[in-house]
């Protein structure tokens, strides 16, 4: 996307005109919403590690039943 800036106004390919304070409101918008779509993947990859800490923990102690 082309973005030209014109005096105080940004001007982009498809001829949307926006102010530098809307341009400020959308950015503080889009911060939000980063850190709401990393949320879900934060999440599963805690799951997916608890897993496999499980996992891991009884193969050890299957391997000692084995053993004795």
């Amino acid at each position: 996307m082309l973005v030209t800036q014109e005096g105080k106004k940004w001007t982009f390919e498809n001829e949307f005109e926006i102010t530098r304070e809307q341009a400020k409101l959308i950015n503080e918008e889009n911060k939000g919403t980063q850190v709401e779509n990393k949320l879900p993947f934060c999440l599963i990859l805690v799951i997916v590690l608890l897993l496999l800490l499980v996992l891991v923990q009884s193969y050890i102690l299957w391997r000692k039943k084995q053993q004795s």
